[in-house]
């Protein structure tokens, strides 16, 4: 999962002879940060100002503001990220399956989709040997067969 950590300095609102007026520049970064916390990243919003002085150790001694932090890696700062860019990073941060898990998935699946029970046997004691979840297996095996029953692949001997 992927967590970023935003530390960012709250702009006061302008007040104008209408009212109060936010600053729309930070208004559209907090609606892009929700909306990737909607999709599935854990966003830490960290008040500069309210931040403990051992954090403020840490994420450097006057970092520009906003700072952002994927997995605790600084990414940017100083500048308001746009939605693309964010989840550009997020992207970037998401640990990513090794391509021998992906190997293993692929054979397991085209095995299924031939209908051979040895290779479908050999696969997934690979992916045992990999330590792959067997909900992966399962999936594996799911589009394998779907794809055996959909394109009428006829079973191996």
């Amino acid at each position: 999962m992927v967590t970023l950590r935003v530390i960012r300095r709250v702009p006061a609102p302008i007040i104008g002879v209408t009212g109060r007026i936010p600053d729309r520049q930070a208004a559209v970064f907090e609606e892009v940060l929700d909306w990737l916390e909607t999709s599935g990243v854990l966003v830490e919003r960290v008040d500069a100002d309210a931040e403990p002085p051992d954090m403020r150790a840490r994420s450097g001694d006057h970092p520009q503001l906003p700072a952002i932090h994927a997995n605790g890696a600084l990414v940017s700062e100083g500048r308001y990220l746009t939605r693309h860019e964010l989840a550009h990073v997020a992207a970037q941060a998401s640990p990513a399956l090794p391509a021998a898990a992906v190997r293993v998935a692929a054979t397991i699946g085209a095995a299924a989709a031939l209908g051979d029970a040895r290779a479908i046997a050999a696969a997934e004691q690979d992916a045992r040997a990999l330590g792959l979840d067997a909900a992966l297996v399962a999936v594996a095996l799911q589009a394998g067969a779907v794809h055996r029953t959909t394109h009428g692949a006829a079973p191996a001997a």
